[in-house]
């Protein structure tokens, strides 16, 4: 995944916040672990499949939707 290469090219961030509709393959575990890593899912459903895989790499939520 082009974004954990860029958290190890650039270690400089304390954060990065990663928003993703998870239909990517799993991402490997960057050899920066300095910066803390936030999966933000656009589905709830999506979530919930992916918040366990990804612990090792940073935490996970999702946006619900509003009501109309």
């Amino acid at each position: 995944v082009p974004v954990m290469e860029y958290l190890d090219e650039h270690r400089g961030y304390d954060g990065a916040v990663i928003f993703t509709d998870g239909q990517a393959p799993m991402p490997r575990l960057p050899k920066n672990r300095r910066t803390r890593v936030v999966w933000l899912f656009n589905r709830e459903e999506t979530f919930r499949r992916m918040h366990g895989p990804l612990r090792p790499i940073g935490r996970a939520a999702f946006l619900k939707e509003a009501p109309a």
